[in-house]
């Protein structure tokens, strides 16, 4: 299984930051160069993405989300074309579980050409996970179905093959939408079985985004730029202490006692 890190050229502490967790684990990977949202011009964002959408939904699919949802493609596309097998793609501001590397080994052992297994998720409303079926990993994580699901988020840790990887390529190019679309992708039949490791092996470090997910000029984004910027040790803490909660409330989940095979549905 090859390993995967999106990341930004300019993101030399992140870079530092997944690079001393992954070689802790003495678990090989690549850093795969993100698009750079800042840096793409009109032209780029016209010939790879659905402009007329685009202008829709600005501040949705602003710059640093098209970036992003072409970083991640940009990945299937080159799982196609040196086929590449399975992967594990992660984004660079996660903290990873010392469990992982086992975790992998199994998981390369069980996945189907229909998997998608998520290492982390986010979700507003809680998803629901059987425990029929669940496949022991390591160290007391199971890979597990997701069953009944609403919006499902989070690109930052996830496992595919190739067979889903040619399928997501088709489907998120040109870019009509983000990069975690995952029910959208489900849907439209990227993947026919939606998985997850549970407790997760990986979750979000609640750092802040690089790529401008916030809306442009908006006094939010202001704000934590200018934190961000001149580094203000009291408000860069209470900022960093809610973007924690914030993603902690977001996984959210229910286990229940379900035939996976009978339940999958998506349900608001």
């Amino acid at each position: 299984m090859r390993t995967f890190v999106i990341s930004l050229q300019r993101s030399i502490e992140r870079r530092k930051f997944i690079q001393q967790q992954l070689d802790k684990l003495s678990l090989p990977f690549e850093f795969f160069d993100a698009v750079d949202g800042r840096a793409m011009t009109e032209q780029y964002i016209e010939e790879n993405t659905n402009i007329v959408l685009v202008r829709q939904e600005i501040n949705f699919l602003n710059r640093g989300a098209i970036g992003c949802a072409l970083s991640h493609y940009g990945i299937y596309k080159k799982m196609v074309e040196e086929g590449i097998e399975v992967a594990l793609i992660m984004e660079d501001d996660v903290i990873i579980s010392p469990s992982l590397k086992g975790i992998l080994r199994r998981v390369k052992d069980t996945i189907t050409t229909e998997d998608l297994i998520m290492l982390y998720f986010q979700s507003k409303n809680p998803v629901e996970i059987t425990a029929q079926k669940a496949v022991d990993m390591s160290d007391g994580h199971k890979l597990q179905y997701m069953i009944k699901y609403g919006w499902v988020g989070a690109a930052g840790a996830y496992i595919l093959t190739k067979s889903v990887a040619q399928r997501m390529m088709q489907i998120i190019h040109p870019i009509h939408t983000v990069a975690d679309s995952w029910t959208t992708f489900k849907q439209e039949r990227a993947f026919n079985y939606f998985r997850c490791v549970l407790p997760f092996p990986v979750r979000p470090a609640g750092l802040k985004s690089e790529i401008d997910y916030l809306k442009e000029g908006s006094l939010y984004a202001r704000l934590a730029n200018a934190i961000d910027k001149y580094k203000f040790p009291v408000l860069k803490q209470v900022l960093g202490a809610k973007r924690k909660r914030s993603l902690r409330k977001m996984q959210n989940y229910l286990l229940v006692d379900e035939d996976p095979f009978k339940t999958q549905i998506f349900s608001i």
